[in-house]
């Protein structure tokens, strides 16, 4: 899979989330509460990064998983504008295994309304558990191939990955910005596919970003 380079992808964040100033502290905020800052320096975020595959006990806050959500859809748009590219419907949904203010299942996040719409029960946890990480949320990259292959069908697939890929970074580094931790798995999943399916509109799943708050011994890989 092709994916933006880190450097690009945590400034186009930045830019984004309009970051300046100190970095935030790690907080443990709830619905309502105020939202974290990204970091603004490059090379912090970067040099603290690692892949992260075992995680605490310790549900990760809404409004965190928002953030991360948001910001990553946001860095994906300012890079590919509606205005001189094709739409290609990506987006995030969300494996919510303990995430304080939502109950466990499958959501769809909806940048627009700033909430989580729920698509599937808890039925696929435990497989996705299994498959990726045993994290308290999974963050979900989809997009449309349908809409990626309209302006150029040959080319369809490599530019909804190179598109997801973009968005499913900056969303990690959003994370990893407020102290969580997380790693990326790029096998998709056709049950996620069918749950995300609405109307005329054939999403799949891409790959995924699993997140929480690190364990003692964290899992590093």
């Amino acid at each position: 899979m092709v994916l933006m380079t880190e450097q690009a992808a945590l400034r186009r964040l930045c830019e984004a989330a309009g970051a300046a100033g100190s970095p935030a502290a790690h907080p443990d905020a709830g619905p309502g509460g105020p939202c974290p800052q990204v970091l603004p320096v490059l090379a912090r975020t970067l040099a603290e990064r690692r892949s992260v595959r075992e995680f605490a006990s310790r549900p990760v806050p809404v409004r965190l998983l928002e953030f991360a959500c948001r910001a990553g859809i946001e860095v994906e748009r300012a890079s590919w504008p509606a205005a001189l590219h094709v739409e290609c419907g990506t987006g995030i949904a969300v494996a919510v295994q303990d995430v304080t203010g939502l109950p466990r299942g499958i959501f769809r996040y909806l940048p627009a309304e700033g909430r989580f719409l729920p698509v599937a029960g808890a039925e696929l946890l435990g497989d996705l558990r299994s498959w990726y990480a045993p994290a308290p949320a999974l963050l979900l990259v989809h997009g449309s191939l349908d809409k990626a292959r309209r302006p150029s069908p040959q080319n369809g697939y490599q530019r909804l990955l190179v598109r997801a890929g973009t968005l499913g970074y900056a969303a990690m580094l959003a994370a990893l910005s407020t102290g969580l931790c997380g790693c990326l798995f790029g096998r998709a999943s056709s049950s996620i596919s069918r749950s995300l399916r609405t109307g005329d509109d054939r999403l799949i799943h891409l790959f995924t970003v699993a997140i929480g708050w690190p364990s003692g011994g964290d899992g590093q890989g």
